[in-house]
This record gives structure tokens, C-alpha cells and sequence, in this order.
């Protein structure tokens, strides 16, 4: 199962996920999910637009962590990451656990 792990603060977006997901079917959702979400981020990186805190990825572990800061445009592809991730929770919750930590 893979573990998503969600926190939001003002300016500040972590998603964070660890473990296998029941089949590569969901795998490779989840992996779609965080490597858009992960382009998006670097990109805006590379233009000045926005602060990475953290990135990793690990296939090993397997472990892929995203977190950074930015503007509304960063909030605006962290939710939509969310969304996704959320939506797959739905039917298949032998596949993925998603936690957010409200703050």
C-alpha cells in the first residue's frame, strides 16, 4: 500500500509518499501523479517562481517526497496532485491511504 502523507501551509505544499500500491495499475497512477506534480515544481524552480524545500525520489524505498513553497499557481498544481491522489483513495483503499494534516 502506499502511504500519502499531506501537508499545506500558507505558501508551503508537502506531499509525501512511501510504499508499493496493491498493483502497478495504481503504481503507475500515483507515480503519474507525483512526477506532474514534481515537473511542475522544478520548472517553476528554474524560472525563480517558486522554493524547493525537498525533493526526493527513491525507487527503492520506494519514497517520493515534494516540498516547496511558492504562489497561487504552485497551490493551484498541488491541489489538483491532491485531487488526483484522493480519487484513486476512492476505489481502491487496498491501494493508497492519503492523511492531510490540516493546519
Amino acid at each position: 500500500m502506499t502511504m500519502v502523507h499531506i501537508e499545506h501551509e500558507i505558501g508551503r505544499y508537502m506531499i509525501l509518499c512511501e510504499g508499493h500500491s496493491a498493483d502497478e495499475k495504481c503504481c503507475n497512477y500515483i507515480t503519474g501523479v507525483m512526477y506532474a506534480f514534481g515537473g511542475y515544481v522544478k520548472n517553476m524552480e528554474a524560472e525563480g517562481e517558486c522554493e524547493v524545500y525537498g525533493f526526493e525520489i527513491d525507487d527503492g524505498a520506494p519514497r517520493f517526497l515534494i516540498h516547496c513553497g511558492g504562489d497561487e499557481r504552485i497551490e493551484a498544481a498541488f491541489i489538483a496532485a491532491c485531487i488526483g491522489l484522493k480519487q484513486l483513495e476512492d476505489p481502491r483503499p487496498d491501494a493508497i491511504c492519503v492523511h492531510v494534516k490540516e493546519n
